[in-house]
């Protein structure tokens, strides 16, 4: 499926009371900002007084709404920075199924570009709204991920479906897999297993990475403690045999 634009995107300026963001249908990372990041577009505001690059928004052809596809970021950072002005933005105007896949491609241009997790939850949520919506060769194109792997996905929907036909679809690639081997009863691959490890790793760095991270930055022997007294002998041992 290629991006088919209803009019050509139109550069405007607009205040941001004028416009929304729908982060369960545009956003596909696992955290909707990362602090750091917006802390630091707030300072270029705040020094240069000029806006940040356009917002990418999408306006719905139904109501005529406009909703950030691209720039959660800097919509973050105009708030911290209590701009008053109007912002650059580009607006397209197009069907919900071609805005999620422009929202998919304006994160693979952006500086912080999705995780490998990120990008299966993201394969695996267009999965999820039926193969009718987007052909596996768009999942592939759109997020990076294997044409080997979108196709497991199908077959992992229609056989939790199959399974239980009302119940709700997991929101993440690895809890799909996770209810769908426990429903048949089978050990994980060594890829899924793999998997799991880093969506458990990645859970555990949003609640306790960017305050490690920091201390880290500022005195690296009080993080090295904390790291050692939370592992225990084991953990240290596995680490120290892991290590390069």
């Amino acid at each position: 499926m290629t991006l088919k634009m209803h009019t050509k995107p139109a550069a405007r300026k607009l205040s941001l009371r004028d416009v929304e963001t729908r982060p369960d249908v545009f956003q596909f990372r696992h955290v909707e900002v990362d602090e750091q990041h917006v802390k630091a577009l707030t300072a270029v505001l705040q020094n240069t007084g000029e806006p940040l690059d356009r917002l990418t928004l999408w306006q719905n052809t139904t109501d005529g709404q406009l909703v950030v596809v691209d720039g959660h970021h800097r919509l973050e950072a105009y708030a911290q920075a209590k701009w008053r002005k109007k912002v650059p933005a580009l607006v397209h105007r197009c069907s919900l199924a071609d805005a999620r896949l422009l929202a998919l491609q304006e994160n693979g241009k952006t500086r912080l570009p999705l995780t490998n997790e990120e990008k299966l939850d993201a394969a695996w949520s267009l999965v999820c709204l039926d193969c009718s919506v987007y052909s596996k060769r768009t999942i592939t194109r759109n997020t990076g991920v294997s044409d080997g792997t979108v196709a497991k996905m199908r077959r992992t929907r229609r056989d939790l479906l199959k399974l239980k036909p009302d119940a709700e679809l997991p929101k993440r690639w690895w809890q799909a897999m996770d209810e769908l081997r426990g429903k048949e009863q089978r050990e994980y691959t060594d890829d899924e297993r793999q998997l799991m490890i880093e969506a458990q790793a990645e859970k555990l760095d949003e609640k306790i990475g960017s305050a490690l991270g920091e201390t880290a930055a500022r005195q690296i022997e009080a993080a090295v403690m904390v790291v050692e007294r939370r592992l225990g002998e084991r953990g240290i041992s596995y680490l120290l045999t892991c290590s390069p």
